[in-house]
């Protein structure tokens, strides 16, 4: 099921044969999506959901001379060859309806996993949201008492402020992330779905072409970077909430106001560290957003290349070749470990 995430592009999976060893370890620089008859080299697309090199659409899709069993698919004898799927630019040369069942099966599949994902995201980040702005709702009406004097100090506007702010910023992303599901919903997830299950023909098509049209506005406007931006606004809050924090006890007992900024601060740079480190490392684990774009932004100053969004990937991509005799060594003896383990429990 993860494999399908490994979807480069527009089109389905099944439409793209894998690529060889030797093909993997030739130059991403030399692909080109004219050369159809190459297998494409699979680009991960993480789950944050930004967008990768684009590849051609369905209606300039041209495919090997093998066919391929649709992934998770029901129908086993359901298969794509040259004869269902080739190049077609007019009405009169429309594939086979395997190939819409196929396209619709799969473009479902891929998108339930990716807007299950970002549902799960939004529903974090509205709790969080709720639960952080109960926490400074209280705060506020503590210090607003400051500003109540006759000439209120400076400590008194900087902690109001950066509590307001703060405040602010965390309302401001809960509905923001209504917004994010609301658009979620208008994509309308479930159109494949229906056309499938009605079995027309021709609301089939329209419905595939209705997928593929929101598809490219989806990628178009960068909704999936847009989808990670509730987590950067969040930071912000608690940043501007910290020093606030901070400048209160600083005031009210400074020995607090220091254990509390020493804290904070290490908080912080855990923070900095980890969201830095992608920049520099392939494999780093510590992939999120914010770190995505930094790393993205990065390797696309070092390669001079700022036209792709999915430099992170193509790097990772050649750092798997470099590896690729020690990782299936490892594979081997996972599988046989993993092998290993079901026998003895079987035996128990």
């Amino acid at each position: 099921m993860l494999s399908f995430l490994q979807q480069p592009s527009h089109a389905p999976e099944c439409w793209r044969m894998e690529p060889t060893r030797d093909q993997l370890d030739s130059s991403h620089s030399d692909y080109s999506p004219a050369n159809t008859a190459i297998p494409v080299p699979r680009v991960v697309v993480p789950l944050s959901g930004w967008s990768t090199p684009d590849l051609k659409g369905i209606d300039q899709l041209n495919v090997d001379q093998h066919s391929c069993i649709a992934p998770n698919s029901n129908d086993e004898g359901l298969r794509i060859s040259e004869a269902n799927v080739s190049t077609w630019t007019h009405e009169s040369e429309l594939p086979s309806k395997d190939v819409w069942r196929t396209y619709a099966k799969d473009a479902h599949h891929y998108d339930k996993i990716r807007f299950e994902f970002w549902n799960r995201r939004l529903d974090i980040q509205l709790l969080f949201a709720g639960i952080f702005s109960a926490i400074v709702i209280p705060l506020i009406a503590e210090t607003y008492g400051f500003l109540t004097e006759p000439g209120p100090p400076g400590y008194a506007i900087r902690i109001n402020t950066m509590f307001a702010i703060s405040l602010v910023i965390s309302i401001a992303t809960a509905v923001y992330c209504l917004h994010c599901k609301q658009w979620l919903d208008g994509y309308d997830l479930d159109v494949l779905r229906r056309s499938l299950t009605a079995g027309d023909t021709r609301d089939l098509i329209t419905a595939c072409r209705t997928r593929q049209y929101r598809y490219r506005a989806l990628e178009r406007y960068h909704i999936p970077m847009i989808m990670g931006l509730g987590a950067l606004f969040l930071y912000v809050a608690i940043i501007t909430f910290s020093i606030g924090l901070v400048d209160f006890f600083c005031h009210m007992y400074p020995p607090i106001g220091i254990i509390v900024a020493s804290t904070a601060g290490v908080f912080v740079l855990v923070h900095v560290i980890t969201s830095v480190q992608p920049c520099f490392s392939p494999d780093s684990p510590f992939k999120s957003p914010f770190s995505y774009l930094l790393a993205n932004s990065w390797r696309g100053a070092v390669t001079g290349d700022f036209s792709s969004s999915g430099q992170v990937e193509l790097w990772e991509l050649e750092d798997i070749s470099k590896w690729k005799e020690s990782l299936d060594d490892d594979i081997q003896r996972w599988v046989l470990s993993d092998m290993s383990r079901k026998q003895r429990n079987m035996s128990i």
